[in-house]
């Protein structure tokens, strides 16, 4: 089987890194946006509903907690050898690192919203856990650099 040629590759990482930083981009402006509504205008929507922000904050730390072990497993370890755009040229790796990213963000975007409701520090320390968690997976972690 021939392989992917090396410009086709280079533009596959390439595009790994536009995804990583567009996610990352759009989670941070949510949540600069709700760190602003928190701080300077509103404040908690749901201030007495205490239930809510929990419950937030739970099923957010659960999906973080499945994407550092279980989706984290999927993404496959780049051989010393491999040059890296091979490594995200294959299919199979960058999907399993886009998956990755996703269900991270949507537990964080889970915990913040569960913050902004209610302001849970339970709930906003789960967002600011995957906003680590998508700093610390990024494209050149994950491919071993």
């Amino acid at each position: 089987m021939v392989g992917p040629t090396p410009s086709r590759a280079i533009g596959r990482a390439l595009n790994v890194s536009v995804i990583h930083r567009s996610l990352m981009a759009g989670y941070s402006t949510l949540l600069a946006v709700f760190a602003y509504l928190m701080f300077s205008a509103s404040g908690p929507l749901m201030p007495d509903s205490t239930v809510i922000g929990y419950a937030l904050a739970v099923t957010s730390l659960t999906l973080l907690g499945l994407a550092v072990t279980l989706f984290r497993a999927r993404v496959p370890h780049r051989a010393k050898e491999q040059p890296v755009a091979e490594f995200w040229a294959r299919g199979a790796n960058s999907v399993a690192a886009v998956v990755l990213w996703a269900v991270v963000e949507a537990a964080g975007t889970l915990g913040l919203v569960g913050w902004f409701l209610s302001s849970n520090l339970v709930a906003l320390s789960a967002g600011l856990g995957a906003l680590g968690a998508l700093v610390t997976y990024s494209p050149r972690q994950l491919a071993g650099e």
